[in-house]
């Protein structure tokens, strides 16, 4: 495959790390809509990778040395094969690789462009070698198997595991949170009306982005569920376990301590991905099979978020409007519900379509 010529020739960094901060830099200077800035701090996957990619090279199965200025196609076929060392799963996944291709792509995109090497090896590497495009399909409910939902929620006033499984489902139905969302949420994250004692709004704080900071408003059903949830809560022993001393009792909003944890199992003071997964694929299950309706090909609380969200964006509510709703940083979070979308909120979306693995051509220099 022919490449373009460099644009400019400039001297290469002496330390190969150097690389990535300066195309951090440079990425960063042009950020634009739909390619966001890189938050070194949250975002260290990037780095992982180039740092990964510069240890493999220096010790690969041949024993040689190839530096990162003239590794070629065949080092950058067998890196994605082998995946980053160290990680329990030898043999990454078509999405890890995937992942290694474009983070790379467009780092050597960067140096090819300053004249630091003589060729992009990521251009140079066979199509049967470039791992395949992520699927970003996003599974969604009918509408009326969402609302068959509701009718199939375990009972309230039964069990406590049964009040907690009601009270998570509920605010997933209705609010459209994250699975991790819900499952970090602390007791004081919750907002009580002074004079009714009724739960009206619950905060949902940054885990990655400052984006996902929301104070959503809750409906009457999900209120009144958090807060018998509250009454049967201490039933499970786990909390006792963790119970604080003295000189180790949250004092604020801010201690996420694991007394304080807003769900909880009888074995840990929290509830696992497991957990959340049983209780909405059970769910999901019954109301199909309420209204004798075939399941999604995925089910599990992230379909049920797709679904709160297609069905806000159907409704006519703003493309923006859900992307804060939803704790997103830009609507192309929203492009895997495309296919789900009505015709006019598929056009309004087709503007955030801009693909991370096209890298923008180099046409600025960078400040010394």
């Amino acid at each position: 495959m022919i490449q373009d010529a460099p644009v400019f020739h400039e001297p290469p960094p002496d330390n190969p790390a150097q690389v990535y901060d300066l195309w951090l830099a440079y990425n960063n200077q042009h950020a634009t809509f739909g390619r966001e800035s890189i938050d070194d701090k949250r975002s260290t996957s990037y780095r992982m990778i180039w740092q990964a990619w510069l240890k493999y090279l220096a010790s690969n199965e041949e024993g040689q040395v190839a530096l990162w200025r003239t590794a070629d196609a065949t080092n950058v076929a067998r890196f994605l094969q082998s995946g980053i060392r160290g990680l329990k799963n030898s043999n990454p996944s078509n999405t890890a690789q995937r992942r290694y291709w474009r983070v790379l792509s467009r780092i050597y995109t960067f140096a090819h462009a300053k004249g630091w090497t003589p060729e992009n090896p990521l251009v140079a590497l066979a199509m049967a070698d470039v791992p395949t495009a992520e699927k970003t399909s996003g599974a969604v409910l009918t509408l009326a198997q969402l609302n068959a939902c509701f009718d199939c929620l375990p009972p309230l006033y039964g069990t406590a595991t049964q009040s907690r499984d009601h009270t998570m489902a509920m605010l997933l139905l209705t609010t459209g949170m994250t699975p991790q969302e819900l499952r970090s949420l602390c007791v004081q994250d919750l907002e009580r009306d002074t004079s009714t004692g009724k739960v009206t709004h619950v905060a949902i704080t940054a885990q990655r982005a400052d984006t996902q900071r929301r104070r959503i408003a809750l409906d009457e059903r999900t209120g009144n569920a958090l807060l018998f949830w509250l009454t049967q809560r201490h039933m499970f022993k786990s909390l006792q376990r963790v119970r604080p001393g003295p000189d180790d009792a949250p004092v604020n909003a801010s201690d996420r301590h694991p007394f304080t944890s807003l769900f909880v199992s009888q074995k840990t003071p929290e509830v696992t991905t497991g957990t959340l997964l049983h209780v909405c694929s059970d769910l999901i299950l019954q109301a199909c099979q309420k209204i004798n309706a075939a399941p999604p090909p995925r089910i599990g609380p992230q379909v049920i978020r797709n679904t709160v969200l297609t069905k806000w964006l159907n409704q006519g509510i703003g493309i923006h409007q859900v992307t804060q709703m939803a704790g997103l940083k830009n609507p192309k979070g929203l492009l895997h519900l495309r296919a789900h979308l009505n015709p006019e909120v598929r056009q309004h979306l087709a503007k955030a379509n801009f693909k991370d693995d096209e890298a923008p051509p180099i046409q600025h220099q960078i400040a010394a």
